[in-house]
């Protein structure tokens, strides 16, 4: 039986038995739906209340900090991948370079992926065309290339491609188009974290 965003299987029995309840993936608000269960003369009701899904804010510091500016955010999962998204107000986006490419607040993530001294940055890709199909501009980057600082929860790219990859960010911010990924990979277990910032448009 499927009634809104809850799934009750068998739909019918006898004697006695096992309801399984299951819910729809929630990204939106709270909400409720009641069921009704009958049988040998009882009526039991049963209120399923379901919380929205509560989407970890990493600390994005790509030249420019981007943490306020996060607006329409999504998480979605498989075995060894993590798509979260967002888009960016250019209005809460600092105007001062912060100095450094890192993600922080990683450990809100932690029901995704391991969070430990094996995670490092894998790769970085910008796209500075507003149409999402062209400029395409890509950086990949080993295990001694970035370093997790476990205390302040943050996981910092070492300063050879700054100035580079930050050049691209200011361009965006400038024209207010363009879209960019930041990649974070459990080398342990494989599984990737992808974080990806939409300025002004949505593939």
């Amino acid at each position: 039986m499927k009634k809104s965003f809850v799934t009750v299987t068998p739909d019918s029995g006898n004697n006695n038995g096992t309801l399984n309840v299951t819910a729809d993936f929630n990204q939106d608000q709270d909400r409720s739906e009641t069921i009704v269960v009958a049988g040998g003369g009882v009526t039991k009701t049963f209120e399923v209340i379901q919380e929205r899904l509560q989407i970890p804010t990493p600390i994005i510091r790509v030249g420019f900090d981007f943490t306020q500016s996060y607006y329409n955010t999504t998480i979605n999962e498989s075995s060894s991948f993590i798509d979260w998204t967002t888009n960016c107000l250019l209005s809460a986006v600092t105007t001062n370079e912060t100095g450094e490419i890192s993600v922080g607040n990683l450990k809100g993530f932690s029901d995704y992926i391991d969070i430990n001294n094996s995670l490092k940055i894998d790769s970085i890709s910008i796209n500075t065309d507003k149409t999402g199909t062209a400029n395409i501009h890509n950086w990949t980057f080993n295990m001694a290339q970035s370093s997790y600082d476990i205390e302040n929860d943050t996981l910092v790219l070492t300063q050879d491609t700054y100035y580079e990859i930050v050049e691209y960010i200011r361009t965006m911010l400038q024209t207010a188009s363009g879209v960019f990924t930041i990649r974070v990979m459990n080398m342990n277990t494989q599984k990737l974290l992808e974080l990806t910032i939409f300025i002004d448009y949505q593939a």
